[in-house]
């Protein structure tokens, strides 16, 4: 549709627009950090017990 007088057509100019630089919301924490890697450090404890364990009754 080609504008009819009453309408203006503005165009910017992107190139020249100032850029502000996006910040994301700090949600996590030390606690929350310390809190997963405990849970892998016994996770990954708990698997090789059962590994080995499993090793010696077969055996």
């Amino acid at each position: 549709m080609a504008p009819t007088s009453k309408e203006q057509t503005r165009f910017l100019d992107v190139e020249k627009a100032p850029v502000q630089a996006a910040s994301l919301p700090q949600t996590g924490s030390n606690e929350s950090i310390l809190s997963s890697l405990a849970g892998f450090t016994v996770l990954g404890l708990g698997l090789s017990l059962a590994i080995k364990r499993r090793k010696a009754i077969n055996e």
